[in-house]
């Protein structure tokens, strides 16, 4: 039987990383300034302002290669990440269209360009863990801080003064930032799995079937097809069940103490179910084939589903919203809806898939625009009738009217908004990334 090597670390050595014990929230990545090249050939418009088409498309004909995305996100510090789902892997892009494997901050995303699954959907939480779904029993995760500053030692136990050794990671996580400590014993076996892509929770382990039990009729009946960060304050994250219909929430919940390669010691976590925020139903608030999924600053919880009557449930934050009062609750609004996001003023964009058009609204769920449509202005005349005592009267008006087409996209199932407000589109039926932007939001001239 192999015996795992330990390491003793002095007291004098841990005390300052033991104190500087912390949520990782550190940034690894590059910021870059948004794209300035531009095509309005194609807008989608509910008033004065318009939504102007980025160019190039991110497709084939200019050197991208998507497989089938199906999920799009704008990461915590600046990059895109893209599932997809037929080629088992997740592009890492910055914001002027470049593929990103390695970067000059320490960043390496290769393990993301061959994985042993097809990702349908991603979230990364603000300690840069990578949630990844895949219709399966299991939520994946990858920590980008992690991989970055690398892994010199896993924490086995500690000596904590007039106590004694304590190895249970949740009796360390109470005590370690109130009670002296002496002595810490550390490995440097399994390392590796820690570094690379593992479940976060995984329905086959016995210890997360008991989990479920709480919950579900069976661990093996379990298929996640949305996942979700919680808010930044709180250590929870969510996923979306189609084969229960239900929403889950994960509480995070030590897995190891790590020693990184900068000194720094820290917790990485797995996740247990705590609660589903919503069940089975056909009514609002309720679940019926869930796909996408996200979460607003103010906890609130929204979904997009394929089962019938509504196609966008909100949960939790500041309240639902009302069948017959909020026009994003408007029944048949939406065709088989894939995904959802909010972006940082509380703006809801919904990939109405089968409709091939992105539909945003307000924080109130009002409409606000189409994304992803033609406009055409229309030279037309109408004809108006008016019924008087001798008969009907007709009178002819010109005018020009907005005329709309979704000849754009091609079932979109992803939307993501980043910190600029550029809106991206995973166009998975064309195998491409689109953007666009607000013709309020450009500070550029257009050339003469």
């Amino acid at each position: 039987m192999l015996q795992k090597k330990r390491n003793k670390i002095p007291f004098r050595v841990m005390l300052p990383m033991l104190f500087a014990l912390m949520m990782v929230t550190i940034s690894c990545g590059t910021k870059w300034s948004l794209p300035t090249a531009t095509n309005s050939d194609s807008t989608f418009s509910a008033g004065v302002a318009n939504y102007i088409r980025i160019s190039p498309d991110w497709s084939s004909d200019n050197g991208f290669s998507f497989q089938s995305p199906r999920d799009i996100i704008s990461g915590r510090d600046g990059y895109l990440f893209v599932a997809n789902q037929s080629g088992s892997s997740i592009s890492v892009l910055d914001a002027s269209g470049a593929i990103i494997t390695t970067d000059a901050f320490g960043n390496d995303f290769s393990v993301l360009a061959n994985l042993p699954f097809e990702p349908i959907a991603i979230a990364q939480d603000s300690r840069l863990n990578l949630f990844i779904a895949d219709s399966s029993n299991r939520i994946w995760v990858w920590n980008q801080y992690i991989n970055n500053v690398g892994i010199q030692a896993i924490i086995t136990s500690i000596q904590f003064h007039n106590i004694g050794w304590v190895s249970d990671l949740d009796s360390i996580a109470a005590l370690i930032s109130t009670t002296p400590a002496d002595t810490v014993l550390t490995t440097t076996e399994g390392i590796v799995n820690l570094m690379g892509i593992h479940p976060f929770w995984d329905g086959n382990d016995p210890l997360d079937s008991i989990n479920a039990a709480r919950y579900y009729i069976g661990a093996d009946t379990i298929r996640f097809t949305g996942v979700s960060n919680g808010p930044d304050a709180q250590d929870f994250a969510y996923a979306a069940d189609a084969a229960s219909n239900s929403v889950v929430r994960f509480t995070y919940t030590p897995k190891a103490l790590v020693v990184t390669n900068d000194d720094q010691v820290t917790f990485l976590y797995r996740g247990v179910i705590t609660q589903r925020p919503a069940s089975r139903g056909s009514g609002n608030g309720t679940v019926n084939t869930p796909k996408g999924m996200c979460t607003d600053l103010e906890g609130g919880i929204y979904y997009t589903q394929w089962g019938p009557i509504f196609g966008m449930h909100k949960v939790g934050g500041s309240g639902a919203f009302d069948l017959g009062v909020d026009p994003i609750m408007d029944l048949n609004r939406f065709n088989h809806p894939s995904d959802v996001t909010v972006d940082q003023t509380g703006n809801i964009y919904i990939a109405d898939t089968d409709n091939n058009q992105i539909q945003q609204f307000d924080r109130q769920g009002n409409f606000t625009y189409f994304v992803g449509v033609s406009k055409v202005r229309v030279d037309t005349t109408i004809i108006h009738s008016t019924l008087s005592d001798t008969g009907w009267i007709y009178t002819s008006v010109d005018t020009v009217i907005d005329k709309f087409s979704a000849d754009i996209l091609n079932r979109p199932a992803g939307v993501a908004v980043d910190a600029g407000n550029v809106v991206y589109i995973a166009d998975t039926g064309n195998n491409r990334v689109m953007r666009f932007k607000l013709s309020t939001d450009f500070n550029y001239q257009q050339p003469q």
